[in-house]
């Protein structure tokens, strides 16, 4: 699941860089970075 995760966020922020990503979703994934690494 963590590896799915790292992936998922390393695709987000390739593609960021490409196409603009709506600050909702980066918020999201950022809560929930911030929820595994609390845990």
């Amino acid at each position: 699941k963590n590896v799915n995760e790292t992936l998922l966020l390393r695709a987000l922020k390739s593609s960021s860089l490409r196409l603009p990503v709506p600050t909702k979703i980066i918020k999201k994934y950022d809560k929930r970075t911030d929820c595994i690494k609390g845990s």
